[in-house]
């Protein structure tokens, strides 16, 4: 056999090692839960995956029993009047937010909301974070909010975390079924 041939084929599978062990990496720094959950109500509510994915993680690392300090509950983090308002059942709770179905499902619905409304990724991330009305004042008669106009360090820097870890989450995703990973 030729040397060539041989360098060429060593060489192809210290790639997909490298390959492998980068998705490997991936998936310990941005862990995915609920991935059944997470694909139903973004769908249901046309909503990316990775986007939702990435606001779990960014809002509760995937653990379902957290409470802020201001009263946000759950996986993704909803406050329960905000959670009560997009709510179709009976009568509301706030242990219902607990559940990852009905966290997610309402997370999503509230999203779908931001997004028909201000069809803008980074004024829907900082809507999420901060406040429908914050984000007014801040937008003004602009139509379009960009980061630098945000005025809460916590909320500019939630936003970018978001659309980071959303680049993670939506190569993982993509290539999930890929038997290299």
């Amino acid at each position: 056999m030729n040397k060539g041939f041989l360098f060429f084929v060593f060489s192809l599978c210290g790639c997909l090692i490298l390959f492998q062990s980068c998705f490997y990496v991936v998936n310990i720094v941005y862990p995915i839960k609920y991935e059944q959950e997470i694909s139903k109500y973004s769908s249901d509510n046309n909503l990316d995956q990775s986007l939702v994915a990435s606001i779990i993680y960014a809002e509760s690392r995937y653990k379902k029993q957290v409470i802020s300090n201001k009263g946000a509950v759950g996986l993704m983090q909803l406050m329960p009047a905000t959670a009560a308002s997009f709510y179709d059942g009976q009568s509301f709770s706030t242990k219902l937010l607990f559940d990852e179905n009905v966290n997610i499902e309402l997370g999503c619905r509230f999203l779908k909301y931001l997004f028909n409304k201000y069809n803008d990724i980074v004024t829907v991330l900082a809507c999420y974070n901060a406040g429908e009305s914050a984000v007014i004042a801040w937008k003004g008669e602009s139509k379009v909010l960009k980061l630098e106009d945000i005025r809460y360090k916590e909320t500019q820097n939630y936003v970018s975390k978001i659309l980071k870890v959303k680049d993670y989450y939506n190569l993982r995703l993509k290539f999930k079924h890929s038997r290299f990973v």
